[in-house]
């Protein structure tokens, strides 16, 4: 192999919450390494994944989406993190919701203006827009108030729609660099993080309101045996209230928790999985630094 053709680059996917940011690296990377449900605000941590096809390794990094009102402990982390790798990446993919505008979208683009990398904006759920003038129209008008924008593809995460497209514009600003990772690796997280938010993906699932953000997990133990992967995990909450939730009528609620994350997880594993959870009450955990610091927000994307 030339020497020339080997490429690698580290790609920060941006934007406010909720607008598919989870989907589409699952969808570049054909395997789910982040959560993605239809709730908003669902990452809380930097999720790096990697696909190498060939001479070429694209290294994306999924950012918690970004806060304007940051209230929490957690919510400002999570914004620090987000602006910590932008400082470390080749390229910014910026994903926004078709030709909905927000405040949120607004302070994106407020971070990204002064960055000294190739942005691609990236219009996402074109699958679900009626009025291709109306997109087109949209496009003109952001892209003349913000001329630092490189590139703007329409896509659908959900169903793929561009994606090859989209690699073959992010291989046009990647560095010529040997790769960063093994060739066969999908992520840098370990398998007990998976397991965690495996298990946290599928209390967003099955619950409802402020109950799935007032949640974090802790893997208490995670044995690999020769047969067999035993986890057991503890759903930490703020409130009692959260906790009768979580536990459900008669264990009901729990148990549809830890037979789905169950279930996920021997795909995930590839490996038969026992896994036990339990729910206790960690009062005001989302606003301290100290129960914060240990769920490592930022991984290691760099």
């Amino acid at each position: 192999m030339n020497e020339s053709e080997i490429k690698c680059g580290r790609i920060a996917i941006v934007g406010r919450p909720n607008v598919g940011k989870s989907t589409l690296i699952n969808a570049l990377l054909e395997e789910p390494v982040s959560i993605a449900t239809h709730k908003a605000q669902t990452t809380r941590h930097c999720i790096l994944g990697i696909k190498t096809n060939g001479p070429h390794q694209l290294i994306f990094i999924d950012t918690p989406g970004i806060h304007i009102e940051a209230k929490r402990h957690l919510q400002r982390q999570m914004n620090k993190v987000a602006h910590q790798t932008l400082q470390t990446v080749d390229m910014v993919l910026w994903l926004t919701d078709r030709c909905q505008w927000t405040h949120d979208d607004q302070r994106v683009t407020e971070c990204l203006a002064d960055l000294n990398c190739p942005i691609l904006w990236c219009i996402n759920k074109v699958d679900v827009l009626n009025e291709q003038a109306q997109l087109t129209a949209h496009i003109d008008t952001i892209r003349a108030e913000h001329p630092w924008i490189h590139s703007c593809i329409p896509i659908s995460a959900r169903h793929g729609d561009q994606l090859p497209a989209l690699e073959l514009m992010l291989l046009e600003h990647c560095p010529q660099a040997p790769h960063a990772f093994p060739d066969d690796m999908l992520t840098d997280r370990e398998p007990a993080f998976i397991a965690s938010e495996t298990i946290r993906a599928h209390v967003f699932k099955n619950t409802h309101q402020e109950v799935p953000y007032a949640t974090h997990v802790t893997i208490d133990t995670f044995t690999k045996q020769p047969h067999r992967t035993d986890i057991h995990a503890t759903l930490w909450v703020e409130r009692p209230a959260h906790k009768m939730i979580l536990v459900g009528h008669k264990g009901r609620t729990i148990k549809q928790i830890s037979m789905g994350a169950r279930q996920t997880l021997v795909r995930l594993l590839d490996a038969t999985v026992h896994l036990k959870v339990w729910v206790k009450v960690q009062p005001n955990w989302s606003d301290d630094p100290e129960a914060i610091a240990q769920q490592d927000l930022s991984g290691s994307p760099t």
